[in-house]
């Protein structure tokens, strides 16, 4: 099966569970996959288009069976044919490119073999808004295609910057969400925040802006997707 296919598969496994459609004709020829098929993802668009939609997707699966939070990031993986990923495996270890979790104080810390192997090239901050926990300042779920990968994450920034951060012109201060503090070193500290609010036109300028991180708010979404 060539890459482009693997990335349909999780894409249309994501749109089934959007539709409540039959979970089983969708997830089990991802199942199936073994770990050498999923080196055929070899560039990062592809492997961002696949792993997103696959955290996306396994994350609202493991909600639907009522998992108990504590097991969801680490404790309750998905099971490929020939070895098994968690979803802090794919968000920290394949998509954050062998980070560990904000929380992991572990200087050891270190991943399996077979993550190392999957990991991207080169880290991409706009991963964070389009991760999907379940919370209301999470970011709605998308679907990602290689081809477009870029535009579509794009967009998705823009999109989430609308919402979880503003300027205050009077007081010169810029408030973002906590997500950006505890990934502060993803977006390069301070001063890359502020280069991406400028970016995106959230501020018109970085010189003398305060920064402030806001709250994050964790209440269940009615709906997670878009």
């Amino acid at each position: 099966m060539d890459a482009f296919s693997l990335v349909r598969l999780s894409s249309d496994w994501l749109y089934t569970i959007k539709t409540k459609g039959s979970k089983t004709s969708s997830f089990e020829p991802l199942s199936q996959l073994s770990f050498s098929d999923l080196l055929s993802l070899d560039h990062d668009q592809l492997k961002k288009a696949f792993w997103i939609n696959m955290y996306n997707a396994w994350f609202q699966h493991l909600k639907a069976q009522k998992t108990p939070r504590e097991l969801l990031f680490t404790k309750t993986p998905f099971r490929f044919k020939d070895f098994m990923l968690t979803l802090d495996e794919i968000e920290h270890g394949i998509l954050r490119k062998l980070k560990p979790h904000p929380g992991q104080t572990d200087p050891f810390f270190s991943y399996a073999e077979e993550v190392q192997q999957l990991t991207l090239q080169t880290e991409d901050y706009r991963i964070h808004f389009a991760l999907n926990c379940g919370a209301k300042s999470c970011p709605p779920i998308k679907f990602y295609g290689a081809v477009h990968i870029d535009e579509e994450l794009h967009l998705a920034t823009q999109s989430y910057l609308e919402q979880e951060a503003s300027f205050d012109m009077d007081t010169n201060t810029a408030t973002v969400n906590k997500l950006f503090e505890w990934y502060a070193s993803d977006f390069g500290g301070r001063d890359g925040i502020l280069k991406l609010l400028a970016r995106y036109q959230v501020i018109s300028q970085t010189d003398q802006v305060k920064l402030i991180f806001g709250s994050y708010d964790s209440t269940p979404a009615l709906n997670d997707f878009a």
